[in-house]
């Protein structure tokens, strides 16, 4: 691609996300709900919901999924393609759809991993940016392609009815489902309040030939805001998460939606929310641990664990590890802790066919008090097991368990603090 091209593209790309931004909804939706609100403002909460969605929900999702789609996704392409948990099969028309809420470059994109001709590639293009949806499955079907690239590119799209201009009869988004779904459960009354709180959400949406009183159509409202403001903290996270996927552009034309007076409460009540440590994992092991039923026969996998360690029981063996890791000798996570208890033990071996080694992380990147763990702990000091299972600092000789010695004393006072029978401190 030229540079020319590629400075073209650029441009598109951003006028679409601005446009997008603008304009998240059709131009006949944008004047129902200007009407809308002007017939209920004297509904202080509907005015505000509806205000909230307009200003800052739509255009918010629209522009998080309009970079997600047309940026991210053809820019990491081959790892959303090597992710085993994406859709590998989708009906022509399932593609159709979301190929229709992408930009015409994207497009190309994502049709250039199927294995056809170029020519049918443009065609497939052309039918995809004119609404040919019945052209679109044609091409595919006389191709005969394997469709399993495009099925997953696909599957990995944020799709959002927004963003598409023209909607296919019968196109519905979760949003869309959900006002649905909320109109037909309800009954008795005012249909045309409560259609009129979703209309702009689909303006094809069928009639449903029920009727709703007040009770209903306040519940409606505020379960639906309740929903809309979960999920626009969703999206917040994800930005968040991934600001520094987002280019300087994007971050430009994206936070001033976010800084709408409207909005402050809320986004800065999600952003405190979003800053908050996260709750440490507890990490427990069976009442039964020490049980002969939970031993693994691969005995080159573990040490033969000391008879003093499970007379003193689980909860001393757990509150062990614990302190190992909080400490920082080891990570400080589940997956970590229960594969460190399993290589003392053999006790509830983790799944995999091959075990990770962990990494030790000793102090001045010493060996010295995992050599004292293995000689007091494990019943035969086999030190060649534990290079073997970790990995990290500097290892000393095989056998010369005289190291231990040089721990860390404070390691090997609280080491004789937990298991008093079997370490024993010396200075």
């Amino acid at each position: 691609m030229s540079s020319n091209e590629e400075i073209e593209k650029r441009k598109i790309y951003y006028e679409g996300l601005k446009r997008v931004i603008d304009r998240p909804y059709e131009e006949t939706s944008l004047v129902e709900l200007e009407q809308s609100i002007r017939e209920e403002k004297d509904d202080e909460y509907y005015v505000e919901t509806m205000t909230f969605w307009r200003e800052v929900y739509a255009p918010f999702a629209n522009a998080i999924a309009f970079v997600f789609n047309n940026r991210i996704i053809p820019e990491e392409k081959e790892y959303f393609l090597s992710e085993i948990y994406h859709k590998t099969f989708m009906q022509p028309e399932e593609m159709f759809s979301i190929l229709r809420i992408l930009l015409k470059a994207t497009v190309a994109d994502f049709l250039s991993v199927l294995n056809i001709t170029s020519g049918d590639k443009t065609r497939m293009t052309e039918c995809v940016v004119n609404n040919d949806r019945e052209g679109f499955a044609s091409l595919i079907e006389s191709t005969g392609c394997d469709t399993t690239a495009l099925a997953k590119l696909c599957s990995c799209c944020m799709e959002d009815s927004f963003i598409l201009e023209n909607p296919d009869e019968g196109d519905c988004s979760y949003i869309l489902e959900f006002v649905a779904d909320n109109l037909k459960k309800n009954s008795d009354a005012d249909m045309k309040r409560l259609r009129s709180a979703a209309k702009q959400w689909q303006s094809s949406l069928e009639k449903v030939e029920t009727e709703v009183n007040n009770e209903t159509y306040n519940q409606f409202a505020s379960d639906y805001r309740h929903f809309m403001d979960e999920h626009f903290a969703c999206l917040l996270h994800f930005y968040w998460d991934m600001n520094d996927d987002f280019n300087l552009m994007e971050r430009n034309l994206i936070e001033p939606i976010l800084e709408n007076p409207i909005a402050a409460d809320l986004v800065g009540e999600i952003r405190e929310e979003y800053m908050k440590e996260p709750e440490p994992e507890i990490f427990t092991l069976p009442d039964d641990y020490f049980s002969t039923d939970n031993l693994s026969g691969k005995m080159e996998e573990y040490f033969s664990i000391h008879n003093e360690v499970r007379r003193k029981g689980v909860k001393t063996f757990v509150d062990f590890v614990n302190w190992l890791a909080e400490e920082g000798f080891i990570a400080n996570d589940n997956e970590t802790k229960a594969l460190f208890a399993y290589r003392l033990t053999g006790r509830c071996r983790p799944e995999g066919d091959e075990l990770p080694v962990i990494e030790w992380r000793g102090r001045k990147n010493r060996s010295y008090e995992l050599i004292f763990i293995v000689k007091n702990l494990s019943d035969r000091g086999d030190y060649k097991k534990m290079k073997q299972f970790f990995t990290g600092p500097d290892w000393v000789k095989d056998s010369d368990s005289s190291y231990e010695l040089s721990a860390d004393s404070e390691f090997r006072r609280r080491m004789a603090d937990i298991y008093p029978g079997i370490c024993e401190f010396r200075k």
